[in-house]
Formats: structure tokens, C-alpha cells, sequence
């Protein structure tokens, strides 16, 4: 029946007509899972889910290659065709997510919803123009339903984790290669940043397990796994930098993002690994790090993300520097502060908690101001300063 109107729909150019036939066909579902719903009828809604978002896609398409003469009632029906085209991806989506939940989180509805996620890839790989949104409407709702699904065996959630994780960089990262742009570099970092925070903080510890080792076979596996990732990325700035040949702005734009997402992996890596009273120090070494890189390479966006990495520095020195003022005005104004000394690593090796982080963002406002650059090294001067 949906097959019929939409083939009466592209053949007329009737538009208007694609509005009740997608809700009306959508409607079908919360009928059937409000009356006698079974958790084994999951996998029949979703095969009807995944058909009309199907039919629908291909009469987007044809109606736009089938475009009348006229420029404006072509436009007319590209922008139909489009929105058409969104909204029964918006609908199956966000229906199939429905359908999953109610079906207990059956791995077969799992296997449908995987086959959504690589759909709505694909229609971005061969429409990048008109479909580059879907994959992100897949991804996110994905990682919503990874989040709350909480009945599932730690293997059986890594797993399915694993499989999402693939399929989402690696279609981010094919779309990038294939037309690059600004959605497409953000879709694979968002993948890979979202379902790397997915796994540690469901799998933090249980992951040892289910790899069958001791922790003291492998003490290091979340931070090895973060330096890995960050190690990609650098590797996709460095061939973006090279052989990009596109517009200057985007060229600039993916290079930012790709840095960026590099930086972010490298500072979880210290995060979960370093201990807390070193933190500062390793930050300050990082960023010291961008500076220098920052003479190196044409990246504009390395000083912005300079500028990020001080700011998380501040805030881990935040309460050090404020505790140690404390004691420094009770002891010039008289009475006693009762603290454990653990609580103030600068008091009790200030060299290396407070001079090596200075003597870090002092060098690295020696490295921005041989760029010129703006205000962020008298930023660096005056923290050194103080």
C-alpha cells in the first residue's frame, strides 16, 4: 500500500501527499505496540520500519532526478524530496528505537537497528549534499538506547558497543575520505570520543574479565587504548595537512577538529592514568607540546586549543592555589589551619608541583610570541608571573 502511493506520488510530483502517507504508515506501529504487542513482533515491526524508510528514500530520489523544467518547481521538489527524505529517517529512527526497548533489547532487533545505522551511512556516501545529517540522527540515537539498555551481559554489551563503535568511525571515516567536510570529520570524532566515554564508564573495570587477564597483565588498557586513538588522529592531521587540496577554510576547519579530538584523547589518557597530584604538570607538559607543534605545522586552531588546555590547567591548579592562600594569610594573620599535608601537594614539593608547571607555560609563551601571537602569550607571562 505504501509502495503504491509513493509510486503515485513521484509519478504526479504530488508532494503534499508524502505527509499523510509517512505518518499514516508510521501510525501503524504505536497501534500495533498499544494493542497486542509481543516482544517477538519487534523484529516484524522493524522489517516494516526499515520498507517504508526505503520506499520513501528511493521516491526522494527519483523525485529529484524526475524534476520538472522550471527552476523554481524544481527547487520545489528537491526541497520536497529532501525533507521527505529526513523525516522518515527522523520516523524509523526514532520508531525502531521504540521498538527496541519494548522487545527487551533482543539481539535481532539489535542486528535491524545496525542495519538502520549502515542506511543511513550509505545514503550519506552516495548523497553527501542532501544526507549527511543521518548518520549523525542513527549515532546519537544509538548511543541514547547503548545508555539506558541495562539488562544486557557485560560481553554481550561489549560486543554490541564494539560493533557499533566500528561501524560509526568507520563510516565517518570513509565519508571523510570519500568528500570531505566539516559533518563528516565531526561524525567520526563524535563516534569515537562518544562510544570510547560509553565503554569506560560501563566497562571501566569489568573489562579485564572479559579479555580473560589480571590487572597485572595489562594495568593500562583504557589509557593505551586513549593514546591509540590519539595516535589516529594525529595521523589523520598530518594527511589532511599534506595532501588536502579543497577550500582553505574547511581545509583549516577539519585540520581544527582533527587536533583537537587528538588533544582530547591525549588528555583522558593522562586523566585516567596519572595521578591526580602529577595531573597539572602533565598538562602544563602538553600544552607546552601544542605550542611547539604550533611552530611546526599551518594549523590555526593549535592556539585555541593551547588556550582550552590552560584552562583545564587552572582549573586542576584551582584548589591547590586557593588552599595554599589560605594558609599563607593564616599564617601572617594569626591562627591555625588544620589540613593532612596530602591535601596540599604545592606546600610539600613546590619545585615540582608549581615551578616545573610554571617554567612549562613560560616556555610556551616564549614559543607563542615568536608567532605574534595576540593575547594569549601575555596570558602565559602573567600566570607565570604569579
Amino acid at each position: 500500500l505504501v509502495a503504491g502511493f509513493f509510486t503515485v506520488i513521484t509519478m504526479l510530483a504530488w508532494w503534499i501527499l508524502a505527509i499523510p502517507v509517512l505518518l499514516l504508515a508510521f501510525l501503524w506501529v504505536p497501534v500495533w505496540i498499544f494493542t497486542e504487542f509481543q516482544p517477538e513482533d519487534g523484529v516484524w515491526l522493524s522489517l516494516f520500519l526499515l520498507g517504508v524508510g526505503a520506499l520513501a528514500m528511493i521516491a526522494s530520489v527519483k523525485g529529484a532526478k524526475t524534476a520538472p523544467a522550471a527552476a523554481r518547481e524544481a527547487a520545489a521538489t528537491r526541497d520536497w524530496g529532501r525533507w521527505l527524505g529526513y523525516a522518515a529517517m527522523a520516523g524509523c529512527v526514532l520508531l525502531m528505537s521504540v521498538v527496541v526497548g519494548c522487545s527487551d533489547f533482543a539481539i535481532e532487533d539489535w542486528g535491524l537497528y545496525a542495519i538502520l545505522g549502515a542506511g543511513c551511512i550509505a545514503l550519506a556516501w552516495f548523497r553527501p549534499g542532501q544526507y549527511i545529517l543521518a548518520p549523525w540522527l542513527s549515532m546519537i540515537a544509538t548511543v541514547c538506547m547503548l545508555t539506558i539498555w541495562n539488562n544486557a551481559t557485560d560481553e554481550t554489551y561489549a560486543w554490541f558497543l564494539l560493533g557499533f563503535a566500528l561501524l560509526y568511525n568507520a563510516g565517518g571515516f570513509f565519508l571523510l575520505r570519500a568528500a570531505p567536510s566539516l559533518k563528516a570529520a565531526g561524525l567520526l570524532s563524535a563516534a569515537a570520543l562518544g562510544f570510547y566515554g560509553l565503554g569506560y564508564l560501563r566497562l571501566d573495570e569489568k573489562i579485564y574479565a572479559l579479555l580473560n587477564l589480571d590487572h597485572g597483565d595489562i594495568l593500562h588498557l583504557w589509557g593505551i587504548l586513549a593514546i591509540a586513538l590519539a595516535g589516529g588522529f594525529t595521523l589523520l592531521t598530518a594527511h589532511f595537512l599534506r595532501r588536502f587540496r579543497g577550500e582553505d577554510t574547511l581545509r583549516q576547519q577539519i585540520l581544527a577538529l582533527m587536533a583537537l579530538t587528538a588533544t582530547a584523547f591525549l588528555s583522558l589518557a593522562l586523566t585516567i592514568e596519572v595521578r591526580h597530584e602529577f595531573l597539572s604538570v602533565a598538562f602544563a607538559a602538553e600544552i607546552l607540546a601544542v605550542c611547539w607543534i604550533n611552530l611546526k605545522v599551518d594549523i590555526k586552531a593549535l592556539r585555541k586549543i593551547a588556550a582550552i588546555l590552560f584552562v583545564v590547567f587552572v582549573g586542576l591548579m584551582f584548589s591547590q592555589l586557593v588552599l595554599l592562600g589560605a594558609v599563607v594569610i593564616e599564617s601572617l594573620f594569626g591562627g591555625s589551619l588544620h589540613f593532612a599535608p596530602n591535601h596540599l601537594p604545592l606546600a610539600t614539593d613546590p619545585m615540582f608541583q608549581l615551578g616545573l608547571p610554571m617554567a612549562l607555560i613560560g616556555v610556551s609563551s616564549y614559543l607563542l610570541q615568536r608567532q605574534h601571537d595576540g593575547k594569549l602569550p601575555e596570558v602565559f607571562e602573567m600566570a607565570t608571573v604569579g
